[in-house]
């Protein structure tokens, strides 16, 4: 008799030959792996939930099991900081909308981070972003009022803020600071992804300077899939 093939084995051999899929391909069901390759259903399922939990194969309940590819979301000194331009340059079809924008006072967090004096006001950006029309993150901006007079218009419902703070407002935008962990999405975060329970996502904030002015811009704060991004981080020059 025949070694019974490990679920560990099957994701190998399905790794090899997804290979060559393209992303959105269809993967067999778990049947239709148990009878080809020989192995019982709960092995197929195992070597499926194995691809997945590597972000190979992404589960649909209901539609079955496709293929997923990972678009790298390079973070770098000299890089745009727009979701945008690192998406696009990465190969994928990204857009943004704004859900909500706030002109309000600043907390005092916020006035020492951007720098303000008492009694100064932010405008609060509250955004989404997509890929290929899928909700793939979230997204909170603060800017000094003063700095980005008129806005709102500037932006419109779709437009980059990077893009804004760069021709409309003469910024030059860069990165002063940005931190990246992996932590469980809080539930608000999770449900404007359409996403089941709490998954880990890739939880950004950060700060971005204007090299004209030498003063502070914007702060972020932000969610991002992990199943469809790998945040990588380049600093310095490789050689």
């Amino acid at each position: 008799m025949g070694r019974v093939m490990s679920y560990l084995s099957l994701s190998r051999r399905l790794e090899e030959q997804l290979a060559t899929a393209s992303p959105g391909d269809p993967v067999p069901s778990e049947n239709e792996l148990a009878r080809f390759h020989h192995v019982n259903r709960l092995t197929a399922r195992a070597a499926l939930q194995e691809l997945e939990r590597r972000h190979l194969v992404r589960r649909i309940q209901g539609r079955g099991t496709f293929v997923v590819r990972r678009l790298d979301y390079r973070i770098s000194t000299d890089g745009p900081a727009s979701f945008t331009e690192i998406v696009r340059g990465a190969g994928g079809n990204p857009s943004t909308s704004t859900d909500d924008v706030i002109v309000r006072a600043a907390t005092p967090a916020e006035r020492r981070s951007l720098m303000l004096a008492p009694r100064a006001q932010v405008v609060e950006l509250r955004r989404r972003r997509w890929l290929d029309g899928e909700p793939v993150g979230v997204g909170i901006s603060v800017l000094p009022a003063a700095l980005v007079p008129g806005l709102p218009d500037k932006l419109g419902p779709d437009g980059s803020l990077y893009r804004a703070l760069a021709e409309d407002y003469d910024l030059q935008p860069r990165r002063a600071w940005f931190r990246c962990e992996v932590a469980a999405a809080p539930e608000g975060v999770a449900e404007q992804l359409g996403l089941r329970g709490r998954p880990d996502l890739f939880h950004n904030c950060g700060r971005l300077e204007s090299e004209r002015l030498k003063i502070p811009v914007e702060i972020n704060d932000g969610w991002l899939r992990t199943d469809l991004f790998n945040v990588v981080i380049e600093v310095g020059e490789f050689k």
